[in-house]
């Protein structure tokens, strides 16, 4: 039987997988869409600009990330586009290729499926208390 080709796209999500697989789990969970971060509102460290802007801030409860923004005092749209300061660890190593959700998401089922499976096996054949 000859090798079929595999899909480019299957093989670039299982070489995402495998880069992801290195990062905490806290990490993890902060980088799947439907979990996201956990944001606070923290004091910022700048003070309001003379054109309004004020300087807001918050961070994560869970891995430490920081975000920076403007808002304006008056009409209190944005100003500026978020910077973030990231804790060590949660950016992977320099690629040219962007992390895709669904790679993230393989990552985190399987760590989920490894820790969770074993519990729900262990307490579904657990006996019940008949007593009740």
């Amino acid at each position: 039987m000859q090798n079929e080709p595999k899909d480019p796209y299957l093989v670039l999500l299982d070489r995402q997988i495998k880069r992801l697989s290195a990062l905490d789990q806290s990490l993890l969970s902060c980088r799947i869409g439907a979990v996201g971060h956990n944001w606070q509102q923290v004091q910022p460290d700048r003070k309001p600009s003379r054109r309004g802007a004020m300087p807001m801030a918050k961070q994560c409860l869970i891995c430490g990330t920081i975000s920076r923004y403007e808002v304006s005092a008056r009409f209190g749209e944005y100003l500026s586009k978020p910077s973030y300061d990231y804790p060590d660890g949660y950016l992977l190593e320099k690629s040219d290729e962007r992390i895709r959700p669904q790679a993230v998401r393989a990552e985190w089922a399987k760590r989920m499926r490894n820790a969770v499976l074993p519990e729900m096996v262990y307490s579904l054949g657990s006996p019940i208390d008949s007593d009740g």
